[in-house]
């Protein structure tokens, strides 16, 4: 076999490679360009799961066409693509605001845990409550809650919420009381409660919408049920959190970002707070998590800090601790 054959094959492995990596690409890529099209199925609600990681196959088919190519100028130009779509997928993780503004006393901690029907740690979760004002609490169970109840009444004397004994539950408990405003018709209860804390009054809202293995329709409505829960508080001191069940880039996270609200994400930069966050699965500790579905949303009038996500052993979700300030 000929040099010139060996070479011609490898060109045509590595064209079929990229070709294949850039096929695999393309229906995540439709999903974020269409995402419109998330909800129409099971499938496809899932799949969009992957648009953050989008450019890794779009790199490799890049790599691959360079390799494949037998001239210098298109070496060149198809490396030069791989190296400026790694560099967009690097951006994307990464941070926007780089000052951090002086907290003050008009700000608001919340910290927000999926407790896996009650399997989590509550002494860890406890401990991760020091200096936090209020704790949302998902998949809150009976159980979980007498628990919880046992570290957390003494700092934490005012809840509100349920317990259900399937993943339905969900607290919130506060160092100030807590006044009821609404109850989401979800799947899984989503609430909205107001609080006084340090003489300014917050809207705080602990939801959980259903996940796409429930059907898409499903997802999409549950999602947009919880931004009918909140609309009406928008102008508010509002801040939202809990398990969204998607990624920002999901149709139903779009929608409200569309409605006013923003992603603590975004905000400024903490100590131990990077902009890629994945929360979820986090069962296993050999395991990284894949995707961010826990979120902390936030009205116009208030600023925020990233998050600071943590592992809480007996949970599949990562727990969250997240500032915001008044303006």
């Amino acid at each position: 076999m000929t040099t010139t054959t060996v070479l011609h094959r490898r060109r045509t492995l590595a064209r079929f490679i990229g070709a294949g990596f850039g096929l695999g690409a393309l229906p995540v890529v439709a999903l974020d360009a269409f995402p419109e099209l998330q909800p129409t199925s099971q499938l496809a609600a899932v799949a969009a799961c992957g648009i953050p990681y989008v450019p890794i196959p779009l790199a490799a088919m890049c790599a691959g066409m360079a390799v494949a190519s037998e001239s210098r100028a298109s070496r060149v130009l198809w490396a030069a693509a791989a190296g400026a779509v790694l560099v967009a997928g690097v951006r994307r993780f990464t941070g926007q605001r780089s000052e951090v503004p002086t907290p003050s006393e008009r700000t608001l901690t919340v910290m927000s845990a999926n407790v896996l029907f009650g399997r989590a740690d509550p002494r860890r979760l406890a401990d991760l409550a020091s200096g936090v004002d209020v704790v949302a609490i998902q998949e809150n169970t009976p159980l979980f809650d007498d628990a919880l109840h046992a570290v957390l009444a003494a700092e934490f004397p005012y809840q509100l919420g349920t317990s259900q004994e399937d993943a339905g539950g969900t607290m919130l408990w506060s160092r100030t009381p807590l006044e009821h405003v609404g109850t989401g018709e979800t799947r899984f209860t989503s609430m909205v409660a107001t609080t006084t804390v340090r003489g300014l009054q917050w809207t705080v809202a602990n939801v959980h919408p259903a996940p796409p293995q429930m059907g898409s329709r499903r997802w999409s409505s549950d999602a947009q049920r919880v931004l009918d829960l909140v609309r009406p508080h928008l102008s508010a001191r509002l801040v939202i959190v809990g398990d969204f069940n998607a990624i920002e880039e999901h149709l139903t996270m779009r929608r409200f970002a569309a409605a006013g609200l923003r992603n603590a994400m975004g905000g400024w930069r903490s100590a131990g707070a990077p902009a890629w966050q994945p929360s979820w699965p986090a069962i296993r500790v050999w395991v990284p998590p894949l995707i961010r579905i826990d979120h902390a949303l936030h009205s116009g009038s208030v600023q925020a800090w990233r998050p600071r996500y943590t592992r809480v052993r007996g949970s599949d979700h990562k727990a969250l601790v997240a500032v915001f300030g008044a303006l």
